[in-house]
């Protein structure tokens, strides 16, 4: 049956000469041959040849009879690359054999006068493939000469090459027509051996058997064939050697191998190994032995040129039974196999024509019977060669099949049910044949795959198969895609037909029959298939389900009428009545095609509406469906909708909907601030009502956040959520609510309280309208949801930090960090940090997303668990033995919930070496992972995947657990201990027992009460409760048994030698270390709060916050740099002297710590970055035979400060708090149990102490302006007050925002705002009657409102409201006397700010934050009213007597540049004189040296106000008061401070320490001196 499989392409050809070498290098050959061209005469032939193939290259080498030697390179996809090398012209170079060498870089040729030859062959066509020179000694741009020992006498026959693995180098292999093997080191460029075989060798082939067995394969010219062992390697079984790398792994031991022995023809000679030619006689001279490569194996093919058999054997020398035999064509000259093919030379001698017969492996195998007749079938195809043409060699060769690679996409897609693939190759079988005359490929013609299902298409199926069973095709899937074919043809009989013959499983066949439409009997061919009970596998049975929903989908929506609601009652009652469809899958189908009723009810009854809403939220509709949102809301589906997504229902419902939603459900206002505060103008009374209700700050559960100091924001744990809901009777979800931080919320309550207000001052106050509080409250309670298990925090035992044998974590804030080694996955961070790395302290993402607050944390070797403040367990890391505890032994990247322990509520863990415990609220204690020793307490050795109870545990109280490296022990109510495990280094506590799989009393501790038990590696600590405190250690770590066993014997020997008696060293050994043995602690005062076991160290902290270390200090891990010198300290030692710490942990050889202040530290070892200093970079610095170590704790950088939980600031043992320790600072930066009592003061200040009817007035509504005003006033601090006044102004409600101005003391905003209100609506503006009505009953409501308490404050503020009016008169045009009329009659409260308002600079007034007066206000101004000021303001200081008003006297002049006044008087005369106070103010200004007049008076009616015998031409430096009194400067200080003494002698009863203040006040120089003058000062001293 033949085949148009194959096709014959000549690649190069001798008689071609534009084929044939483009350049030719040399010019000698070029004068030789014309114009550099081969001569096409028949006598320039190919009488060498060799080629090799290497991933996508294929090299050849083509010794021509012409002395030129074509090296031909190609590539798949390019064409071949050519290049001729003139070869030496001596009869005695002629090249007698060659080969490849290296992966085809160089040649290796051999020639008549027994020289060699290396000849670069890549780096001559293709320099970018070549290799480096150095590397293999070769050069790559000329030939390497090597020369025979013997060479007059040597006639060499053939070559090929052998890389010695005893040598290490490449050894050419020469057979001689003498009968020799030459044995030549091409690195030493020497031959080194000989081997006689007695007969002329022909054929030289190297054979490699498993790695382990290197022989030559030997021809010689009487057809002998020999069989020479090159090398042998005594390797040893690998499954022995596998067993022994998974127990070294499994001990954290390293397998040692030892080097395999290699016995080499090329060593020393021996009789033991037979290294001499072993003639093969089982084989007659017409069996010709070769070596070929199959399927990558190489086997030995002996073809008996005598008959038509061909047999394939090992290549192995000690077995000659024959794998497959086969039957060939006869007179068959050369064979050649490939993995799918034989190719079968024969010459037809008549015609001098050779044929190429291709036959198919798999159909030529003969029978025991029957071996000398070959199957018809067999035989593909016969390819005829050129007359003439002789073949001297034939090579395999594979070719890309680009129809082949290119599988049609949709076929896969149809049968992707199905996941067995088709098996076509991108590369295809061929061969390259080499005769005398040119160079030709047999390479496939057509696609296998494509011809295969072009045969079934034309119902030859037969042939098909043949074919599909030689090339090894998936002819299942070859058939299936047949069958696709048909469906696709419309031709469903054909199809099923096909499909018959593919066998293939029903769900391929389900698949392609609904892709094409057949959906009927698709769903025909399901519910066949899933009726047979037992005959169907899970797997299968799920994706036939699947399958079914989607034709029962498609026949519903196809449906009419009637039909449509049968249709959808049937896929109802699939979903409902089946369990095998996926779930997730079905969800999103239904959602695609809008079916809401149906994908809500699945979802609801298969318990996954968590997923149904995130489907529906990434598919909402658009626009909304009515029905769909009336099902939403309903009590059924309300709280996974709400949920979901975030809540991401926000986004995708219209406002006024999302609105309702969010008010009615406690947990939304909280999650949802923003929008409520986005949307606040747009929600109704109602629902302003009840957000008002749940954010109010007087609340039981809201105001636990303003009982802590105001300068620190928190998150509130769940439990107080909890406390939230329990006043309408709920129980929250505890992983959906969290409380706020205080001043969001108080700003979103102030926001909506404003908005409230608003809109009754816009509607009024209607008691029908509104619901009642009691109605919101029933509202409230009517949505109870499920009970949920709530855990205490106080029941939670914390660790704030944890420490693994090469990791660390930290809990900040309820957030989770963790550094260090990042293998198996134990940091928790996934593909952010790479497994085989390491880790700086980075926040563990995933517990973030998913809103868990870490309460405390526990490490083992190579995982980490995490508990939450609700209680649940996360666990991730390595769990080769389980210690994941999610039920399977795959590792785990990022944290994973431990589903059994759900609703249990763990208060406590603990994590081994490989195993983990943990004890529940109820005082139950469940472990899992690594059992062997039975460190789980189940009675057995088994790994446990999951958690499970320690059922002998039922019957106590536990109170504390412990875990170890291989060992467990708990602490009942009662001050027990009892261990399990192994106890083989003393962990049990107990002599003679090395293993106990049930909890085991600590009988030599039975006597205690013991308060505190940890377990470290191999040994475990006790701490007592009584006074005073005894701490116990017993075990023993491995490492510290045997270096005690290493000195006591090195003592021995030293003793020994010295011949010294023992003198009582060893008389007193220590106890066992089994049993428990106090440690002393006397020297420390304060009673012990928390005791850390390690390896071989402990932590000790105690309830002042000290820390202190003892144990080995080979890395430094006990943190004391003093103690460097010291390998091992039996007594702890403090750490860090000077510092209070609240937590410490430990891990191997290192050790961390948290200081009160919230700062972390660390020391110890730092090799693998457990310490989080990113001290890597600097390993390759540190020498190998030593340890990077940190001696002294150092601060944990990229860790954020550690929020101090409370009850790790209490003592351990009495609960009292460390107010000695601390400032009153300190503490406040602390999170203590100081709680402040702002909420108290803010109630206290209400009429009635209800923040919602502050008033008993019964028609005032709830949550008002008083209840606005009163948290305005009281919580100011975490409210920002200008987006409070914008609000306020948008709404229009500025008499509100003059109250908030008010409550601030900001005046003149608040008299803006009062202005703002009197005009509000008015298209003409203020008019000047209310103008001037409403600052009349500003200034009468003032004195209200401003404080006394610093008048500097009051005046400025004053000044600010002054200014504003005169701007406002200003730019209204008001007449001045009606304002001078308003200011006098209020001018009590205004005269002093106001004179230093009309008497400052410009410049003053700047710098005091004042806007510039305005002048034409100024001028405007009349005397009269001035004067009135003036008297007014000296009034007010008389009456207050205010000595440090002169601090706010004007330090510049009215006059903005003085320099360009001509001076006309000046003050000459020394001595005291009253000046006209406008006379200063007109011609004064202050200089660096005090204040200076010029007589240069604008107004000459104010020359008068200086005296004429104070003129002069220059500036005279003066000293004036308020009181208008001035001196010279110099006769001041000279003349009348003296007098200050003369004049108290003179008053009875002052003393002289009176005069000296006073003298001293007037003293000092410092631009600013007292407002009255000496004289006035006295007068008003006396009086």
């Amino acid at each position: 049956m033949a085949y148009q499989l194959f096709s014959l392409k000549t690649l190069l050809g001798v008689y071609n000469e534009s084929k044939l070498l483009p350049s030719v290098d040399d010019d000698a050959a070029k004068s030789h041959h014309r114009d550099g061209r081969i001569s096409s005469s028949p006598t320039h032939t190919i009488t060498r040849c060799a080629f090799h193939q290497s991933d996508q290259t294929s090299v050849s080498v083509l010794v021509r009879s012409d002395h030129f030697i074509t090296l031909v390179v190609e590539e798949f996809g390019e064409e071949p690359k050519t290049r001729s090398i003139q070869w030496f012209l001596s009869p005695g170079k002629t090249v007698k054999s060659v080969c490849l060498i290296h992966s085809c870089t160089w040649a290796l040729l051999v020639t008549e006068d027994a020289s060699l030859y290396i000849l670069p062959v890549l780096p001559l066509i293709d320099p970018d493939k070549c290799l480096s020179s150095a590397s293999c000694g070769y050069s790559i741009d000329d030939i390497t000469f090597i020369i025979l020992k013997g060479q007059t006498h040597t006639r060499p026959t053939s070559v090929t090459c052998w890389r010695s693995l005893y040598k290490k180098c490449d050894i050419a292999l020469v057979g001689s027509e003498e009968g020799e093997v030459i044995f030549v080191d091409l690195d030493a460029k020497q031959e080194i051996r000989r081997i006689r075989i007695r007969d002329a060798v022909v054929k030289l082939d190297v054979v490699h058997h498993l790695k382990s067995l290197t022989y030559l394969l030997i021809l010689t010219a009487s057809n002998n064939q020999f069989g020479l062992l090159l090398e042998q390697t005594n390797s040893r079984a690998g499954s022995m050697t596998n067993s022994l790398e998974v127990e070294a792994a499994t001990l954290d031991f390293t397998l040692v191998r030892r080097s395999e022995t290699v016995h080499s023809i090329l060593g020393p000679e021996t009789t033991d190994h037979p290294f001499r030619p072993l003639r093969f006689d089982q084989f007659m001279r017409t069996v010709q032995l070769s070596k070929q490569v199959v399927k990558g194996n190489t086997f030995i093919v002996a073809h008996c040129l005598s008959s038509n058999i061909l047999k394939v054997y090992d290549s192995s020398l000690d077995s000659w039974l024959p794998i497959y035999v086969y039957g060939i064509p006869i007179s068959s000259e050369r064979v050649f196999l490939t993995d799918s093919f034989i190719f079968i030379m024969s010459k037809v001698k008549k015609q001098e024509l050779t044929s190429v017969t291709v036959l198919s492996s798999m159909l030529s195998e003969a029978s025991k019977t029957d071996r000398d007749r070959l199957s018809s079938d067999a035989k593909l195809q016969t390819i005829v060669l050129p007359v003439g043409e002789e073949v001297i060699g034939v090579y395999r060769q594979v070719h890309p099949d680009a129809r082949n690679a290119e599988v049609d996409g949709s076929t896969n897609q149809s049968t992707s049910c199905n996941k067995s693939s088709t098996r076509e190759q991108a590369l295809v079988e061929g061969c390259i044949i080499f005769t005398k005359r040119a160079v030709y490929q047999i390479k496939p013609q057509v696609g296998f795959v494509d011809l295969f299902l072009e045969l079934t298409a034309e119902g030859s199926t037969k042939k098909a198969e043949i074919l599909g069973m030689t090339l090894d095709l998936n002819m299942s899937s070859l058939y299936l895609r047949a069958a696709e074919a048909k469906l696709r043809q419309s031709h469903l009989p054909e199809g099923i037909k096909l499909f018959r013959l593919s066998r293939g499983s029903t769900v391929a066949w389900a698949c392609l029959l609904a892709k094409f439409g057949y959906i009927k009997e698709s769903l025909s061919v399901v519910e066949g298939a899933l009726g047979k009970q037992g005959e169907v596998s899970n797997s299968d049975c799920r994706k036939l389900a699947d399958i079914a929903v989607k034709c029962l989908v498609y026949l519903h929506m196809t449906a009419e009428g009637n039909h449509q609601r049968l249709s959808l009652l049937n896929l109802e009652a699939f979903l409902a009545d089946n369990l095998d469809y996926d779930e997730h899958a079905a969800v999103t189908l239904l959602c695609e095609f809008r079916l809401w009723d149906s994908m809500l009810e699945m979802s609801k009854t298969r318990g996954i509406l968590e997923v149904a809403m995130a489907t529906l939220l990434n598919n909402w509709p658009d626009p909304l469906d009515v029905s769909l949102l009336k099902k939403l809301k309903s009590k059924t589906f309300l709280g996974a909708f709400v949920s979901a997504g975030n809540g991401a229902f926000v986004e995708k419902l219209p406002t006024p909907e999302t609105a309702a939603l969010i008010s009615s459900r406690p947990q939304l206002v909280f999650r949802h601030m923003s929008f409520i505060r986005e949307h606040v103008c747009q929600m109704s009374i109602q629902q302003l009502l009840q957000v008002a209700v749940l954010m109010d700050p007087t609340k039981p559960g809201v105001r636990q956040l303003f009982e802590k100091p105001h300068g620190r924001q928190r998150s509130l744990s769940l439990s107080s959520v909890a406390s939230i809901d329990s006043c309408y009777g709920l129980e929250p979800s505890p992983e959906t609510i969290i409380l706020p931080e205080a001043s969001s919320l108080v700003e979103v309550f102030v926001s909506v309280l404003i908005e409230l207000v608003h809109r009754r001052c816009q509607q009024g106050y209607d008691l029908s309208t509104e619901p009642s509080l009691a109605e919101i409250d029933n509202n409230y309670c009517d949505g109870k949801e499920e009970v949920h298990v709530r855990i205490s925090n106080s029941d939670i035992r914390r660790n704030l930090i944890a420490c693994g044998e090469h990791h660390s974590c930290l809990i900040s804030s309820g957030e989770l960090y963790t550094w260090g080694k990042a293998t198996c996955g134990r940091l928790g961070h996934g593909s952010i940090i790479p497994l085989e790395g390491c880790s700086l302290p980075t926040r563990v993402e995933t517990l973030q997303m998913h809103h868990q607050q870490i309460v405390t944390v526990a490490c083992g070797s190579r995982h980490t668990l995490a508990l939450t403040s609700t209680g649940r367990l996360y666990a991730w890391g390595d769990s080769t033995y389980g210690q994941v505890g999610c039920g399977d032994r795959k590792t785990r990247t990022h944290p994973s919930v431990v589903e059994e322990l759900q609703g249990k509520g763990c208060v406590e863990i603990a994590c081994g070496s490989y195993h983990c415990l943990a004890r529940t609220q109820s005082n139950r204690v469940w472990s899992w992972g690594w059992g062997v020793h039975g460190q789980l307490g189940h009675r057995d050795i088994e790994d446990q995947l999951s958690p499970k109870v320690i059922g002998t545990l039922l019957s106590k109280d536990i109170a504390q657990i412990g875990a170890g490296a291989c060992h467990s022990g708990v602490l009942d109510t009662d001050g027990k201990a009892w261990m399990f495990g192994s106890g083989a280094f003393g962990q049990l506590g107990a002599e003679g027992i090395s293993k106990s799989s049930v909890p085991l009393l600590l009988v030599s501790l039975a006597n205690h009460t013991i308060k505190n038990l940890v377990c470290g590696y191999y040994h475990n600590l006790a701490m007592t409760d009584s006074e005073p405190q005894k701490l116990f250690i017993w075990g023993k770590s491995p490492l510290e048994i045997r270096n005690n066993l290493q000195a006591s014997r090195k003592l021995k020997a030293h003793l020994k030698k010295s011949k010294k008696p023992h003198a009582g060293v060893l008389s007193k050994p220590q106890g066992p270390h089994s049993q428990p043995r106090l440690v002393e602690t006397e020297h420390i005062l304060s009673p012990i709060k928390k005791i850390v076991a390690a390896y071989t160290h402990n932590l000790l902290l105690t309830a002042n916050g000290s820390l202190y270390a003892w144990g080995r200090n080979d890395m430094d891990q006990l943190g004391d740099p003093t103690n460097n010198h010291k390998r091992h300290v039996d007594t702890p030692s403090p750490v860090m002297a000077a510092q209070t710490f609240a937590d410490v942990g430990a891990g191997l050889s290192f050790s961390a710590a948290v200081s009160h202040y919230g700062v972390v530290y660390t020391w110890g070892s730092a090799e693998m970055d457990q310490l989080g200093y990113n001290l890597q970079p600097h390993v390759s610095l540190v020498p190998p035979s030593t340890h990077l170590t940190v001696s002294s704790p150092r601060k944990v950088p990229g860790v954020p400060l550690i929020t101090i939980p409370a009850e790790l600031l209490q003592s351990y043992d009495k609960g009292e708090e460390l107010e000695e320790s601390f400032s009153e600072d300190t503490r406040g930066l602390l999170v203590g149990s100081m709680s402040t009592t702002i909420i108290d003061q803010l109630l206290s200040s209400l009429p009635v102490p209800s923040l919602s009817l502050p008033s008993s007035d019964p028609d005032q509504p709830p949550y008002d302006r008083p209840s606005l005003l009163a948290v305005l006033q009281h919580l100011s601090d975490y409210y920002q007050l200008p987006e409070v006044l914008a609000q306020c102004e948008r709404s229009g409600m500025w008499a509100l925002a003059t109250e908030i101005h008010l409550l601030n003391g900001d005046f003149d905003q608040a008299l803006l705002s009062s202005l703002s209100e009197v005009q509000q609506g008015k298209e003409d503006g203020l008019s000047l009657d209310e103008a001037v009505s409403c600052l009349h009953g500003f200034f009468c409501m003032l004195p209200q409102k401003i404080s006394l308490e610093d008048k500097g404050d009051q005046h400025r503020s004053l000044q600010l409201v002054l200014n504003e009016i005169f701007q406002v008169w200003h730019r209204h045009g008001f007449p001045m006397d009606e304002i001078e009329s308003l200011l006098q009659r209020h001018l009590r409260l205004l005269a002093y700010p106001l004179s230093l308002l009309l008497f400052c600079s410009k410049s003053s007034s700047a710098a005091s934050g004042i806007s510039p007066f305005p002048p034409a206000v100024q001028a405007s101004l009349s005397v009269e009213f001035c004067l009135q000021v003036t008297s007014a303001a000296m009034g007010t200081i008389e009456d207050e007597k205010c000595h440090g008003m002169s601090n706010e006297i004007p330090t510049h002049s009215y006059h903005d540049d003085p320099a360009t006044d001509s001076t006309k008087e000046v003050l000459t005369r020394s001595g005291s004189v009253e000046l006209d106070t406008e006379f200063i103010r007109s011609n004064s200004w202050f200089g660096r040296e005090g204040l200076i007049i010029t007589a240069d008076a604008p107004n000459p009616e104010l020359d008068s106000g200086l005296p004429s015998h104070m003129a002069g031409d220059s500036p005279v430096k003066v000293v004036a008061f308020t009181c208008g009194h001035c001196f010279e400067r110099t006769s001041f200080y000279n003349k009348e401070l003296p007098k200050i003494s003369d004049k108290f002698g003179s008053y009875p009863g002052k003393t002289s320490e009176s005069c000296n203040i006073l003298t001293c006040l007037y003293e000092i120089e410092s631009g600013q001196i007292p407002a009255a003058c000496p004289q006035c000062s006295l007068e008003s001293l006396v009086i």
